[in-house]
């Protein structure tokens, strides 16, 4: 029987192995095939949008077009619409809605400029972002980011993406890169992928602070398309920033309103630099969450916890109470001795002309 240690030794290389074959990919070739093979149209076209919603259970009830014989090929089965009724849009202030469908791949607070760490391998900001050279000088820093959360489009999902919050278009950055699959396997194995990827950076002005919202694409997903500019990627090898701030180009959108797609499933990234701002706590890692449900809030000054101090006494604990009672008591005493005291050191003639008063 092989011993556990062997046994982790062969996952190790297993591993490597795996990472090895993906890294020798062609990528971008293989994806620029899938793009070919998705809009075929005629019988092929039709046979594979029927083969693709029966392997991965898509539902076309929810969509605008229910019926199979509207799609021609795979295509527009991906970029589908969904009926208006669809979702549930969250509309209450001071809350950021989910920007899609899809599973929480990572959720949580930014630390030290780090997403989240594995070993050695760290997803930080100035990696996702690439830092100054792409946001900006130190005259205008990049955004101190406090929040993140990761959501994995699965292949059944729909590939749309809507705004989270009413906000400003501040910028648009196409990042080029490798397109190494995004799904929860492949981000165990290789958990930087996001900053490796070809990736579109949305940098946004909202009521929340500021937000980017990160179009991240993968193997086969070589085209992201926005609302305001059509497809972005695939594009040529070098980054590519695009200013909106000048008033004849400022771009507002509001919650619900269509962000962009993806021309397959892929990885969607909001990051925001609100630290007030508290994760519902039903959605974790590995959940679903659909588009429009309440991802996270910012709690009311009448709803976040008192500190201690602030809390009445009929809203403090029993022990806190008695500690309170104890210490008030001890006080009393200690003003009765000092009174005592001060009285005994006085001279006997001011303490006979106390008594006679």
């Amino acid at each position: 029987m092989p011993s556990s240690r062997n046994t982790e030794k062969t996952e190790v290389w297993h591993r490597r192995l795996r990472l090895l074959i993906l890294r020798m990919a062609p990528h971008h070739g293989l994806s620029r095939l899938v793009f070919i093979i998705t809009r075929l149209n005629g019988f092929l076209g039709r046979w594979l949008v029927k083969a693709y919603i029966r392997i991965y259970a898509v539902n076309l009830e929810e969509a605008q077009f229910d019926r199979i014989e509207r799609y021609k090929n795979l295509n527009q089965l991906f970029i589908r619409r969904l009926e208006d009724d669809a979702r549930d849009l969250c509309s209450a202030p001071q809350t950021l809605m989910s920007p899609c469908d899809g599973a929480i791949e990572q959720i949580g607070a930014i630390q030290h400029k780090v997403l989240l760490q594995v070993k050695k391998q760290k997803l930080s900001l100035n990696g996702l972002l690439r830092g100054e050279r792409a946001l900006g000088s130190a005259a205008e820093p990049m955004p101190d980011y406090k929040r993140f959360c990761i959501l994995y489009l699965s292949p059944g999902d729909c590939h749309r993406v809507f705004m989270p919050v009413d906000g400003s278009l501040q910028r648009m950055i196409h990042m080029p890169g490798r397109l190494y699959p995004v799904s929860p396997t492949w981000h165990r194995l290789l958990p930087t992928v996001a900053q490796q990827n070809e990736r579109v950076i949305c940098l946004f002005d909202t009521a929340l602070g500021n937000m980017a919202v990160i179009l991240v694409g993968a193997m086969n997903v070589g085209t992201i398309e926005t609302s305001w500019h059509g497809i972005v990627a695939p594009a040529r090898f070098t980054k590519t920033v695009i200013d909106y701030r000048p008033q004849e180009t400022a771009i507002h959108l509001r919650r619900g309103e269509e962000l962009g797609c993806f021309h397959l499933g892929s990885a969607v990234i909001v990051l925001l630099d609100n630290e007030q701002l508290t994760w519902n706590p039903s959605f974790s890692k590995g959940r679903r969450i659909q588009l429009g449900a309440e991802l996270a809030s910012i709690a009311s000054q009448d709803e976040r916890p008192k500190a201690d101090s602030e809390k009445p006494d009929s809203e403090k604990p029993d022990s806190e109470k008695a500690d309170g009672e104890k210490a008030d008591s001890e006080k009393a005493d200690s003003e009765k001795a000092d009174i005592e005291k001060a009285d005994s050191e006085k001279p006997d003639s001011e303490k006979a002309d106390s008594e006679a008063a």
